[in-house]
């Protein structure tokens, strides 16, 4: 819960108010990781320490980081900043000051000694002038350049971002797919929130920003190998069904020379097919068959000797299409189960491929 009011950073500047508001939570925000209180995992995962977590279960702080996701997620919905009713943006405005007032108690911050650093904090026009430097940021999913203090301003929202692409890529791998969307409705007001900001920076300063692939990208890479999986599976049952069929009609025909090179054609089409799926093996008896069928030079079989391999081939044959009838079911079961995983996956195409304000490189 306070992780995911913490990632939904809300950055959007639509008041003097709002301004405010926004830069008393940066304020805060970076003194809670100076001091220890919140920090990132080299793979960029948000931590919250412990003291703080069992600070906040006492409070009503997670109520207002749970409603500021919520405002987050309508805001999402709107495709222009103009068309957001003042009454939502009033109410995401003073929640972040809420927000704002438990992070100043947590950390023994009054109303004096925080306009006193906040203003402390404020660069001069002279030190304005020299964070032009240019600076950049890198993640695995994330890139950004620019201005070293427009990189400065969205560095922890895309570190946030990031812990999302994190989330979200390892509960869609994980099966968990209720707390999968949970994020990514976070992960949509998160990025609203940040595309507001990056408008309103690109004014000022210079700043570029690229995802590179997507959250689902794992877990669709798994859904198209069991398909390919499913799919090789399925060409087999069919071969070894229409195997089994022939083999049978030579059987009834009971013609010596038409079950001699029906039986070694049908264990040679065994032997020559390209895509097993990983359960097959050609049995053993079948190989020492075949060896004794080449140094027989295609002789024919005695009667009994030759029916009797047939109808062994036959049975196996008739076991592998059982097996590889049941685990065609197996995988179906397996796909529909990942069902959620393809829907997740579009929604994340369209939300980073319609992001205005960054590029968006797909996985290749």
């Amino acid at each position: 819960m306070v992780c995911a009011g913490l990632i939904a950073m809300a950055l959007l500047s639509w008041s003097e108010e709002y301004t405010d508001a926004i830069r008393t939570y940066e304020h805060l925000f970076n003194r809670m990781f100076s001091e220890g209180w919140f920090e990132y995992s080299e793979s960029g995962e948000f931590i919250v320490h412990e003291a703080f977590k069992n600070w906040a279960g006492h409070h009503e702080y997670g109520q207002f980081v749970e409603r500021l996701a919520e405002l987050g997620a309508q805001i999402a919905q709107y495709g222009d900043t103009d068309d957001i009713p003042e009454s939502l943006k009033a109410e995401y405005t003073q929640t972040m000051n809420e927000i704002n007032a438990y992070l100043a108690d947590f950390l023994g911050t009054d109303t004096d000694q925080l306009t006193w650093e906040l203003a402390e904090a404020s660069p001069s026009p002279e030190e304005a002038e020299a964070t032009a430097e240019q600076a950049s940021f890198n993640t695995a999913n994330i890139t950004a350049e620019g201005d070293a203090a427009a990189i400065d301003r969205v560095r922890f929202p895309l570190q946030n971002i990031q812990g999302y692409y994190d989330t979200i890529a390892r509960h869609l791998e994980s099966g968990g797919y209720s707390l999968a969307q949970r994020n990514i409705d976070n992960l949509i007001a998160s990025l609203a929130s940040l595309g507001a900001e990056v408008a309103e920076l690109r004014g000022r300063h210079r700043l570029s920003i690229t995802f590179h692939g997507l959250p689902g990208d794992g877990a669709m890479e798994d859904y198209r190998e069991l398909e390919e999986e499913w799919d090789q599976n399925y060409r087999l049952w069919e071969y070894v069904q229409k195997t089994v069929h022939d083999l049978d009609n030579a059987i009834l025909q009971g013609e010596l020379s038409y079950v001699n090179v029906v039986w070694r054609g049908a264990y040679q089409s065994m032997l020559d097919w390209h895509s097993p799926p990983s359960w097959y093996e050609v049995p053993q008896t079948f190989h020492q068959w075949y060896r004794d069928a080449e140094e027989r030079g295609g002789a024919i079989f005695e009667a009994g000797q030759a029916v009797r391999r047939m109808r062994l081939t036959r049975n196996e044959l008739d076991r592998i299409r059982s097996i590889a009838l049941d685990t065609h079911e197996e995988i179906k079961e397996s796909l529909e189960e990942m069902d959620p995983v393809t829907g997740m996956d579009s929604q994340l195409r369209s939300l980073f491929g319609g992001l205005g304000w960054a590029g968006f490189v797909p996985a290749s």
